[in-house]
């Protein structure tokens, strides 16, 4: 099982709008909003099962209709500040 985490910084008292955006438009397995540590900042995580079915998401996540209008609200919501990781999942 794969695990891909994108880690964004919100724009100020927007944690709680990004989190419900990413919920909805990506279907992310997990949401978070730090508490402590570096503030304003989202998590989500996404499950794969095989490096095939993440590149056949990411393929189709690319080409979706709204695309353009999906990176406009995210760029009303957070900073141009996002961190990418991949875990495989033991």
């Amino acid at each position: 099982m794969l695990v891909e985490r994108f880690t964004f910084k919100a724009k100020p008292q927007c944690e709680e709008k990004l989190a419900a955006f990413y919920k909805e438009g990506i279907k992310a397995e997990r949401v978070y909003i730090s508490r402590t540590g570096l503030r304003n900042r989202v998590a989500l995580e996404i499950e794969f099962e095989s490096f095939e079915q993440r590149r056949k998401f990411w393929a189709a996540w690319d080409t979706r209709p709204g695309l353009a209008a999906h990176f406009q609200r995210f760029s009303e919501l957070a900073e141009n500040e996002i961190y990418s990781e991949l875990w495989l999942l033991q």
